[in-house]
């Protein structure tokens, strides 16, 4: 019988075998039967045959290595040299070819009874073929990384790679291949219970008994900050915040301000400018862009009630601070704008 290495090669998706030996094919039928791989028998005959080639004298290259499948009495092409055959006619001798192919399925399905005759608890990914196996408070992740769905990678964690075909340049040096399980199925046990051998879960441990001392006088302050850009919606009747209410229909001299600063940094954004090049307003300037004829002593006050009341409604709302510079900022010595980064505002 046929040792582990020969296990290897008749893994190999799409491997050949020319003129297998009675091992081989007695190897390849027993792999066949428990649904590892599916096999294809075929012959072949060589373009150049120096034992038995009845026109060798005609052969366009005597030296052409071709292999021709044998397809049956018809005229068969060299693709090597471009030499014609009549097989039958030339009575070319035919030899036996082995063709393997991998099934992804039978293999994992081999797998599942290899991993639940070990005795530990085993469960699989529902897709992919990953196992969880764990024994007590210890777990190790069993993977086929070379039958993993497209898309799909290695989970983390302590995991055992075992490679259907290591030979493939992607196994990591020392990988454990599929070949050696098949060819002693025992060893599964002696490799996971090593692998088991660390413990990877820990159990909760007990809560401890706190008497009423023990207990802090006053709870914990938590402070809790917005991950990701603030988004800010403006509207003719109010301003959202996170989706949080800052402003109403009621602040009808604020929003006007508001609405100009976000159309400025709208158009800052599409240019393509630098953060710190976006333009800022003086009051003096924002008079003369917004209608109502405000003094820039008016519009200095709106702006300072407008970034406490954003501050105050957001905290109100939700519950968490914000700065006042944190929509609209005040850069010393060039005026307001809306903040340029951590920010995403529009009107609606």
């Amino acid at each position: 019988m046929a040792g582990g290495g020969d296990i290897a090669l008749l893994l190999q998706d799409g491997r050949r075998f020319d003129q297998p030996s009675a091992d081989q094919l007695q190897l390849a039928e027993s792999l066949e039967r428990q649904g590892l791989i599916r096999v294809e028998h075929t012959q072949t005959f060589r373009c150049v045959d120096w034992d038995n080639d009845a026109d060798l004298a005609l052969a366009h290259d005597p030296s052409c290595p071709g292999v021709l499948p044998y397809l049956g009495a018809c005229e068969h092409t060299c693709e090597s040299c471009g030499r014609s055959h009549w097989p039958d006619q030339l009575h070319k001798t035919l030899r036996p070819r082995l063709r393997v192919w991998v099934q992804g399925e039978g293999i994992q399905a081999w797998m599942d009874a290899l991993l639940h005759r070990s005795g530990l608890q085993v469960t699989r990914a529902p897709s992919a073929p990953i196992w969880r196996v764990t024994r007590g408070f210890s777990e190790v992740i069993l993977c086929l990384p070379d039958l993993l769905p497209v898309g799909a990678s290695i989970p983390f964690g302590h995991v055992l790679q075992i490679w259907v075909d290591p030979r493939r340049g992607l196994a990591p040096s020392g990988a454990l291949a599929l070949a050696d399980f098949v060819e002693h199925p025992e060893r599964i046990g002696s490799v996971l219970a090593e692998a088991l051998g660390q413990p990877m879960l820990c159990a909760e441990p007990v809560a401890p008994r706190w008497s009423v001392r023990q207990v802090p006088s006053t709870p914990r302050r938590v402070h809790e900050r917005r991950l990701g850009a603030r988004e800010v919606l403006v509207a003719s009747n109010g301003v959202t915040l996170d989706g949080f209410p800052v402003l109403t229909s009621r602040a009808r001299g604020l929003i006007p301000i508001l609405s100009f600063l976000v159309r400025r940094w709208a158009e800052d954004l599409a240019d393509g400018k630098h953060p710190q090049d976006f333009c800022c307003f003086t009051p003096a300037e924002l008079a003369l862009e917004l209608e109502g004829g405000r003094s820039p002593e008016t519009l200095k006050r709106q702006l300072n009630r407008l970034r406490a009341r954003l501050s105050e409604g957001y905290e109100k709302q939700s519950g968490r601070s914000l700065g006042r510079s944190e929509v609209v900022e005040l850069v010393p010595g060039q005026g307001y704008r809306l903040r340029p980064e951590g920010l995403v505002a529009r009107l609606v």
